[in-house]
């Protein structure tokens, strides 16, 4: 569940290429959301090659400086099916991976993509997108510049509320307020991570409702991830839910919330392994958990980063 409670217009410009290749506004790539291997990735080949077809891991790693990129150029389908001739983004050290950098001073960025969007629910990667709010409920994005300039970086407060999945079908829910802290971008994290206090607060929920849980620790004892017994589908969406607020600018609160079936893992023997971990410092990461939920909205030009309802 996804909720913008204020509005935040913003005025998109789309900024001419320079250099030439063929782009058309708008373009859509299709998404590999597979859960297994690396997060989410799209297909691509070597212009000229033997026509393979490779996988590109998406990461936000910063900007690769130091790369050597060769002058081959890549070949990648779009969603309309169409051929996209693009110059290489992907670094030799990082091809045998095929790990695509997109941070704000990476080639991706600064050669390909002047804006984003990454709409995983709908297997979307869209490509200096015309009017990022035709791709998102209401037309709205929640946005707020990078809390780094090479980053993506926002600042949210987490709560894990003590509340029945039921009681949580309200059309626009008050946000739990609570200590904010800086969260990362990591398209390639099959996880999410919340800060240790969070953590401990889930696992004290988990044991007052008498969920059989279990935990490793980091070394300043606090829990660095929880597992549960194996529980059925009904008794995993009463479980609790974390609650994400990112602080925006201009007054506009995105609230995200992630239910039982959004970070129970799948079964391992007799137990589920949570798709959460902590660090021992107070920071977070959105991974795979949360950015399977929303349209991630990335500018950058103005180092922008955006939330939205996908349609």
């Amino acid at each position: 569940m996804f909720f913008l409670p204020n509005f935040l217009s913003f005025n998109m410009k789309i900024l001419s290429f320079g250099i030439s290749f063929a782009a058309v506004s708008s373009s859509v790539i299709e998404l590999d959301t597979s859960p297994l291997g690396f997060g989410f990735a799209f297909s691509y080949s070597i212009v000229g090659g033997n026509g393979l077809r490779m996988r590109a891991h998406i990461c936000t790693d910063s900007n690769h400086r130091g790369e050597e990129y060769s002058e081959s150029m890549l070949n990648i389908t779009t969603a309309n099916n169409e051929a996209m001739i693009v110059p290489n983004f992907i670094g030799e050290r990082s091809r045998i991976l095929g790990i695509v950098s997109t941070g704000f001073g990476s080639r991706f960025a600064t050669e390909l993509a002047n804006q984003w969007m990454m709409i995983p629910m709908h297997r979307q990667l869209i490509l200096n997108p015309s009017n990022p709010s035709n791709f998102v409920y209401g037309g709205i994005l929640g946005t707020t510049r990078s809390l780094s300039p090479d980053a993506f970086l926002v600042r949210v407060s987490v709560s894990i509320l003590n509340v029945t999945q039921e009681l949580l079908n309200l059309d626009v829910p008050s946000p739990v307020e609570g200590p904010s802290t800086s969260f990362g971008i990591s398209p390639g994290s099959r996880l999410d991570y919340i800060p240790s206090n969070q953590m401990r607060d889930l696992y004290f929920e988990l044991q007052s409702r008498g969920i059989e849980s279990y935990t490793t620790f980091h070394r300043d004892r606090s829990i660095a991830e929880i597992s549960i017994g194996d529980l059925s589908d009904e008794i995993i969406d009463t479980l609790p839910t974390i609650q994400y607020h990112v602080h925006c600018e201009s007054g506009t609160s995105v609230i995200i919330n992630l239910f039982g079936r959004d970070y129970v893992g799948p079964r391992s023997g007799r137990r589920r392994l949570l798709n959460l971990k902590s660090f021992p410092v107070d920071r977070g990461v959105f991974g795979q958990p949360t950015l399977s939920k929303i349209a991630l909205y990335i500018d950058n030009r103005n180092r922008t980063i955006g939330f939205g309802e996908p349609l």
